[in-house]
């Protein structure tokens, strides 16, 4: 469609209001009284991860190019990277969308880059090889077959084109 992110403002005392607003999202998972499990120690942090843990896993991976909008392949939280400084990278719930910000006009326009995308989302994982762990009940509660959700790290986001690594960062 033609659907587009819109963001009102409004001018007061002569002084246009710009927006702004910053978040980050992780996966807070509840208290547990447990006694099997992963446990990862002695490294760059400190893990625990339950048999009886519940965690987000990756539902799909690859490389879209976006002109405009584009729905999402499965459902869940995008996250992305791209290269191209001319354009905004947003997510509706449904769509990614991308805009022009090089455009000085006042039109909603169109914006293309090609996104490396990977959406994770509440999908239960699936036994296979590497590790996997099960509950008392039988049910896989983790695998490495399904790419787990991994926080690494906060940025600094300013209005300027950034660099973020080989991380991805969540399109909101």
């Amino acid at each position: 469609g033609d659907s587009g992110v819109i963001i009102g403002a409004e001018t007061i005392g002569g002084k246009s209001i710009v927006p702004d607003w910053s978040g980050y999202v992780m996966e807070l998972l509840p208290a547990a009284t447990y006694n099997e499990g992963l446990l990862v120690s002695n490294s760059t942090d400190f893990t625990a991860i339950s048999n009886q843990a519940a965690l987000m896993t990756c539902a799909w991976s690859g490389r879209i190019t976006v002109n405009g909008s584009a729905a999402l392949p499965v459902s869940g939280i995008p996250f992305g990277k791209w290269d191209n400084p001319n354009v905004s990278v947003g997510f509706d719930g449904g769509n990614i969308i991308v805009r022009d910000i090089s455009y000085t006009g006042r039109d909603d326009v169109a914006g293309t880059t090609t996104i490396d995308l990977v959406i994770f989302n509440q999908t239960a994982p699936v036994g296979g090889d590497g590790i996997t762990m099960t509950n008392a009940a039988g049910q896989v509660t983790f695998s490495t077959l399904k790419r787990p959700f991994v926080y690494d790290r906060q940025i600094q986001i300013t209005d300027a084109f950034q660099d973020i690594g080989g991380g991805f960062c969540q399109i909101v």
